[in-house]
């Protein structure tokens, strides 16, 4: 790369870091992979990077990342979503698994005294 500097060109050597990739299997607290589980990565400005849905077996591979501080994130129906820290080196591959903590849904009838129904509780 040619530069100028105090109007004179300059040779400047520049050397570009290649694209990491981040790959890994989304789990279940048992060690079950978690099929077709949405994962995220985002920056540390909560932009969103790169976004993918993992296969039948929890594996998923975002590829052509720069190098940087992320969040990565993963979520699936029936689970809680789970978040961890992940950093990517230069023209590395990056092995991550991330774990979902199971998740319940809660169904009930609000009364009041007497077994009367509180509407819009």
């Amino acid at each position: 790369m040619t530069v100028t500097v105090a109007d004179r060109p300059v040779t400047l050597d520049l050397v570009l870091g290649g694209a990491g990739r981040l790959m890994g299997t989304v789990l279940t607290a048992d060690g079950s992979p978690a099929p077709e589980a949405l994962v995220t990565l985002t920056d540390a400005y909560g932009e969103t990077v790169a976004t993918t849905r993992g296969d039948r077996q929890g594996r998923y591979v975002l590829p052509e990342l720069p190098a940087g501080e992320y969040t990565l994130a993963a979520g699936a129906p029936g689970f809680r979503p789970a978040a961890l820290p992940v950093t990517l080196q230069p023209s590395r591959e990056l092995r991550q698994d991330i774990e979902l903590a199971g998740g319940a849904v809660l169904r009930g009838t609000v009364r009041a005294g007497g077994g009367r129904l509180v509407e819009e509780a």
